[in-house]
């Protein structure tokens, strides 16, 4: 199956991936994994360095 945040909202397969999506949640709630288990310092210098070496906007760096 085609798995993509970007399937349009009428596409057939958007009631599926919404259903996967809560279904990833709730494991993801039962092993305890928290955002700050992988969002750190590091990864949020290297998200900024990304946006800028693809000429993102400035825009993306108001969350880091």
């Amino acid at each position: 199956m085609y798995q993509s945040s970007s399937t349009p909202a009428e596409d057939p397969l958007k009631l599926e991936e919404c259903h996967l999506s809560g279904k990833y949640i709730l494991e993801l709630l039962k092993i305890d994994f928290k955002p700050r288990d992988i969002i750190t310092n590091k990864s949020l210098r290297n998200a900024m360095v990304i946006v800028m070496a693809l000429g993102g906007s400035t825009n993306e760096l108001v969350v880091a």
